[in-house]
């Protein structure tokens, strides 16, 4: 179904306060993750899907003898604000790197809305170089199941089940990311699972409101919005966003 929801500058500056609200909420549990990495100083990194470019910053600040090479389907930036971080336009369905090429990659809620995602998954751990690490970051929409809001409840899932139908996404896929990763035969394993609080005012609440307004248009009549909407602006809302599963692993030989 071809469909432009709303004018295309309005989506596409809607998109961008949608990713930077999505940024606000995960950069502080990805930044610490990054953080906490050991071992050799990775001297090439890849951020996929780099979206506002805050991750891969991160990595050119942390690692600053390192080169990082951060994609997205978008059009780069004319020049990067770091000397060691280069942005370039790349379709990671269809455009790949030089096998063993680097040391670190980094990807974040990006295979969950790609039907070619554990096909990506196998080209990444190819692109790393003997001991390189690959750190996946993928939102389970598990918790929006059993959140005790009723009508925020059932318009989020209308939401997930939009993005599926029209995107492709796997809201679930997540849950068994550390079996997908494993199945690629990268070795020291670790999984973590952070989670975040959507609040009235929190970058999580801005998300839920943006992404609301960006997928409306594909939700089924009937839904009760203003409901949801109300439950959402209630000073004593609290609910679980997504919870975040992030696996970080080795590729050995």
């Amino acid at each position: 179904m071809a469909y432009a929801p709303i004018p295309s500058p309005a989506r596409e500056f809607t998109a961008s306060r949608r990713l930077a609200a999505l940024a606000d909420a995960l950069d502080p549990h990805t930044f610490a993750a990054l953080a906490a990495l050991r071992g050799p100083a990775p001297r090439l990194c890849l951020e996929l899907g780099a979206g506002t470019g805050s991750v891969a910053r991160r990595l050119a600040e942390q690692f600053p003898r390192a080169r990082v090479v951060a994609t997205d389907l978008a059009e780069p930036p004319a020049r990067s604000p770091l000397g060691n971080l280069e942005f370039v336009r790349h379709d990671v369905r269809c455009d790949g790197f030089p096998e063993g090429k680097f040391d670190l990659i980094h990807v974040r809620y990006l295979l969950c809305d790609l039907v070619e995602r554990d096909r990506i998954l196998h080209d990444m751990v190819s692109w790393l170089a003997p001991g390189g690490r690959l750190v996946v970051e993928e939102p389970d929409h598990s918790p929006v199941y059993d959140s005790p809001h009723r009508a925020y409840r059932t318009v989020t899932l209308a939401m997930v089940e939009a993005q599926h139908r029209y995107v492709g996404t796997d809201s679930l896929w997540a849950r068994e990311l550390p079996a997908h990763v494993a199945a690629t035969g990268l070795t020291d394993i670790a999984t973590h699972r952070t989670s975040t609080t959507v609040a009235t005012g929190s970058p999580m609440a801005r998300y839920w409101r943006l992404s609301l307004a960006e997928l409306r248009p594909l939700l089924p009549p009937g839904l009760d919005i203003p409901a949801a909407l109300r439950e959402a602006d209630s000073a004593t809302f609290r609910d679980h966003g997504f919870t975040t599963v992030r696996v970080s692993a080795v590729r050995r030989g």
